[in-house]
């Protein structure tokens, strides 16, 4: 099989035909707004149309009112959706359901195939909540820090 890179761009209209016809998409994402648990160029990621509900901590595809594309986990399900990377300090709001693509049902690494229980698995999600919040407090320090020097 040839493996060619293409623009994300240019396979949007293919993914989103794909999804809406019921089936699978896989591709390698891209940024480091999901590390650790997705790494550009190691992983791939498996998308399935969104059927039924959205549930918190499932990773979404969206497209954002400017229009860019973002895989992210599910923190807050309502009228709307608030939207996280698990490597992100602040929360993105007011995410409508037309907005959604699909939802990660899983992905691959080095040749092993995970599922949602890897996704959302307690030990891995209170590491990034604990992540988080760490990482904030370490920038309040430093703008402490920078006011009195």
């Amino acid at each position: 099989m040839n493996n060619k890179m293409t623009r994300f761009a240019d396979i949007i209209s293919v993914i989103e035909e794909s999804l809406s016809s019921g089936e699978a998409v896989t591709f390698s994402p891209s940024g480091e707004s999901m590390l650790p648990l997705f790494r550009q160029g190691r992983d791939t990621v498996t998308l399935s149309p969104v059927k039924g509900e959205v549930r918190k901590n499932d990773i979404v595809f969206f497209r954002r009112d400017d229009g860019s594309f973002v895989l992210h986990r599910v923190v807050r399900v309502g009228e709307t959706l608030e939207i996280i990377g698990d490597n992100q300090l602040y929360r993105e709001t007011n995410i409508k359901y037309e907005q959604l693509i699909g939802v990660v049902t899983s992905f691959e690494r080095r040749g092993r195939c995970y599922g949602e229980k890897k996704m959302k698995s307690r030990p891995y999600l209170a590491y990034i909540s604990l992540r988080r919040i760490l990482r904030r407090l370490i920038n309040k320090i430093r703008r402490i820090l920078k006011g009195r020097n």
